[in-house]
C-alpha cells in the first residue's frame, strides 16, 4: 500500500503516516532457512494525518486510516519465494484499527476521523452508511471518505448481493476477445437483466 504525491487534499505538501502490522489469526510463517522463521502478518495499516484546506483551526486536521489484508493462501512457496498476493484495500475506523493493534492514537486522531465507528440509526440512514463500524473498499481516489458529512455512496454487503462473480478467465494465451470469460451466479430467485452492466477494473 503506498501513497503518491497526487494526494490533493493537504494545504501545505506535508503528510504524517503512521504505519505498521496488523497481526491476527491469519498470520503466516515463512521459512527463512532451516532454523529460521519469520512471521508475516495479517494485514498492514497506514494512517494519514494532514493538514486540511479549512479556514477554522478545529477543521484543519485530516486523517484517513486505511488497512490491506493477505490473502489466505498468501504463502505458496515455504522457502520464501512466491509473491505475496493481497485482497482489496478498505477505508476503516480509527477504533476498528485500534482494536486490532492495541495502539491508541489518542482522542484527536479518533475526532478528525471521518468513519462511523457507533451505530446511530438515524444518522446511518441520513449519511446512507451500510455497515457499522464502516468498512469501505477502496478501488481508486474517488471512494475515499474525507469528510463525515460526505453522503456515502451505494455500498452493499456481499451477503446481500443478488449477482456474484463465480469464476473468471482472465488473459488466457491465445485470442482475448473469444478466450476470455466472466461466470456470475444469481443468488436471488428472479431473473435480473445485465444490460448496460460493464466490468471494470482497479483503475477505473
Amino acid at each position: 500500500m503506498k501513497i503518491v504525491r497526487d494526494f490533493q487534499h493537504d494545504s501545505n505538501d506535508k503528510l504524517t503516516v503512521f504505519t505498521g502490522p496488523i497481526y491476527g489469526d491469519l498470520d503466516r510463517h515463512i521459512n527463512l532457512t532451516d532454523q529460521d522463521t519469520a512471521r508475516i502478518p495479517s494485514g498492514f495499516f497506514k494512517v494519514i494525518c494532514f493538514r486540511t484546506k479549512h479556514e477554522t483551526d478545529e477543521d484543519r486536521l485530516g486523517v484517513l486510516v486505511f488497512a490491506i489484508f493477505q490473502d489466505a493462501k498468501v504463502l505458496r512457496d515455504k522457502k520464501g519465494n512466491a509473491t505475496v498476493k493481497t485482497d482489496r484495500r478498505y477505508q476503516v475506523t480509527i477504533s476498528e484499527l485500534q482494536n486490532w493493534t492495541g495502539i491508541n492514537f489518542g482522542r484527536q486522531l479518533y475526532d478528525r476521523n471521518p468513519l462511523f465507528h457507533h451505530d446511530i440509526s438515524a444518522r446511518n440512514k441520513q449519511f446512507n452508511v451500510p455497515i457499522i463500524p464502516e468498512r469501505i473498499p477502496v478501488g481508486h481516489d474517488g471512494d475515499i471518505i474525507r469528510e463525515n458529512d460526505e453522503i456515502r455512496s451505494d455500498i452493499e454487503k456481499l451477503s446481500r448481493r443478488k449477482i456474484t462473480i463465480n469464476s473468471a478467465m482472465i488473459n488466457p494465451k491465445g485470442n482475448e476477445k473469444t478466450g476470455e470469460w466472466i461466470s456470475l451466479y444469481n443468488r436471488g430467485n428472479r431473473r435480473i437483466s445485465l444490460r448496460n452492466w460493464k466490468l471494470v477494473d482497479g483503475h477505473g
